[in-house]
């Protein structure tokens, strides 16, 4: 885990490994938002208002991915993936999407309801316990320095290094 100090916090950046090692420390919740952010990309208070209906799998048979519309972003994007100045697209991994909807179906979600039905804040507060119950449970302290945020940055560096994703199709799917 390499943490980087910023002025009023540390980012830091995990390996698949340490993604994994939190998840497990997590509850389902705080597991599947964890999940979506670090998949998609997707900032917490977006992921805190998504709803099932935001996520659809293409007609293409071909394409063994989902897709996420999200919507309201803090977004500058202008390429393909770019619905209109605030909203985007961007990839799902078919095991998340799969996880999005079995959660939603035992939970009784409705396509038109949030799926977390909890706020930005109280969502980020889950994420940072679960951090902290991590450092606890596996003696590794960088990891009660994990955030909501810290969880975009593994999605890119995922995306680039380790799946060979060009850095125009992460900026794009990722807003920057």
């Amino acid at each position: 885990m390499i943490l980087r100090p910023l002025k009023e916090e540390v980012r830091v950046y995990m390996n698949p490994h340490e993604y994994e090692t939190y998840k497990n420390h997590c509850d389902r919740r705080t597991t599947l938002a964890s999940q979506i952010i670090g998949r998609t990309s997707a900032r917490i208070g977006i992921t805190a208002n998504l709803t099932p209906d935001d996520f659809f799998i293409p007609d293409d048979p071909y394409v063994d991915l989902a897709f996420v519309k999200i919507r309201g972003a803090k977004d500058t994007t202008t390429e393909e993936t770019a619905l209109d100045g605030k909203n985007r697209i961007s990839w799902v991994p078919r095991d998340v999407y799969e996880d999005i909807k079995q959660y939603c179906a035992d939970e009784g979600i409705d396509d038109d309801e949030d799926i977390f039905k909890i706020g930005k804040k109280h969502l980020g507060d889950q994420i940072k316990e679960a951090a902290e119950a991590t450092a606890v449970a596996t003696g590794e302290d960088d990891y009660a320095h994990v955030r909501s945020h810290d969880f975009r940055a593994y999605y890119a560096t995922h995306m680039v290094r380790r799946l060979g994703i060009d850095r125009g199709t992460v900026k794009s799917m990722g807003g920057w």
